[in-house]
């Protein structure tokens, strides 16, 4: 059983007393809503989290949770060999960096793969994964020299910008790139980056950029782009099997296995860097050794033959639409779950610093609270707290109709 939360639920972070609160309304609408609608999801989720803790704490252990950083990136035919690229260099340069002074944030590549303000200068990290991968700047065929097209761009019948923008590259591939592509299907931009229908327009291109004629091609084109500013391709925190979507069958077989959980964060099978290469196809996980940093473990590709040439933390689908980084931060099964500083395997024990059982408590039942918090939304866990309240309150029925809702609704009740 795991540990029971006495401690009192206080509202008091809830309460809005005063009338000068801004959230009172001067008509109590605001005030009710918040009392009828908000305050009641709040106490059912604690009541959920709470039942689960102190009743169904062992299925916490089975449900094999990861704490994942995930980074996915669509591919297709004009830009799969450059988004391979990037990642390998990725993976070589920054993730493998041996002295540990590159920091690992997957949401520079996402910027990169949005194309969006890509600096020119000697710090900019998308500009480096763009050149690494092999991605090249839009030209513009129809101007001298074929220049490169800046984003923002203009149309001819509207008035200059105020203030002047700053003009940044277009890069072939990305996001923003794909959106100038169908673009200049259908204007001309000239050497002042300034665009004008063509005489032929793209019929296509035109449907797509005003979503079939509902509005304006240049309120399309901003649309297009707030959408490319919102496209996220990572995603972090706790998850289970279903909820990694996209991964492949087989790695998300590996990912959840058993082999993958013993080996993370355990100091006992932790491999060193000069023979981790001896375990890691089979055991599905490897390390990064980065400096004094702790190891940073990854999900790696089914085999080594498996798209060889490729690093062996850069996966994809079968069909090469998709390409994934899996950082694996924690991996939890049974034994790591053990409140019990005997047991080698449990978090208890493993996370202790300086053998303080007290400070490693701390971190179990983050990791705990974690899990629960993504739990609780299960529909099962909801009624199953729902009827364990309803058991524990020992209501007294006074009226028949009453009664005989509760018995064919909760009959569980009744035995």
């Amino acid at each position: 059983a795991g540990p029971v939360d006495t401690t009192d639920l206080d509202n008091s972070f809830l309460t809005f007393g005063t009338p000068s609160d801004p959230l009172d309304h001067t008509n109590g609408r605001y005030r009710e809503y918040i009392e009828r609608k908000i305050l009641p999801t709040i106490y059912k989720s604690y009541l959920v989290q709470s039942y689960i803790k102190q009743q169904r704490y062992s299925n916490l252990g089975r449900s094999y949770a990861r704490k994942l950083n995930v980074l996915t990136i669509p591919a297709n035919q004009e830009n799969e060999r450059q988004i391979k690229a990037m990642l390998n260099y990725y993976a070589d340069t920054y993730i493998f960096d041996e002295s540990g002074t590159k920091s690992i944030n997957f949401e520079t590549i996402a910027n990169a793969m949005r194309g969006i303000n890509i600096k020119q200068d000697n710090n900019s990290v998308e500009k480096e994964l763009l050149d690494a991968g092999g991605f090249k700047e839009l030209k513009n065929k129809q101007t001298t020299g074929a220049a490169t097209v800046t984003w923002p761009i203009q149309f001819k019948n509207q008035p200059a910008p105020v203030p002047t923008p700053t003009y940044y590259p277009v890069y072939s591939g990305t996001k923003l790139g794909d959106l100038v592509t169908t673009f200049m299907k259908a204007y001309d931009i000239d050497s002042d980056n300034k665009a004008s229908l063509k005489d032929n327009p793209d019929k296509d291109a035109i449907k797509d950029l005003t979503n079939d004629g509902k509005y304006p091609v240049s309120v399309g084109l901003e649309l297009k782009y707030r959408d490319i500013q919102t496209t996220d391709y990572t995603t972090d925190g706790w998850m289970f099997k279903k909820g990694v979507a996209d991964l492949p069958d087989k790695l998300s077989s590996n990912l959840f296995s058993t082999s993958a959980a013993k080996i993370i964060d355990n100091e006992n099978k932790m491999p060193t860097s000069e023979d981790q290469d001896k375990f890691e196809y089979g055991d599905y996980v490897t390390y990064a050794y980065r400096g004094s940093e702790d190891p940073k473990a990854f999900l790696v590709k089914e085999s080594p033959s498996y798209d060889e040439g490729s690093s062996k933390i850069v996966l994809k689908t079968d069909n090469n639409d998709k390409y994934f980084l899996v950082q694996i931060d924690e991996a939890v099964n049974v034994s790591k779950m053990t409140y019990s500083l005997d047991n080698e395997e449990s978090y208890l024990y493993q996370k202790a610093d300086d053998n303080d059982p007290t400070k490693s408590a701390i971190k179990m039942n983050k990791i705990v609270d974690g899990i629960i918090d993504k739990t609780a939304d299960n529909g099962t866990y909801t009624s199953n707290a729902e009827e364990y309240y309803l058991m524990i309150s020992n209501i007294v029925f006074h009226d028949d109709s009453v009664y005989n809702y509760f018995k064919s609704k909760y009959p569980d009740l009744f035995k």
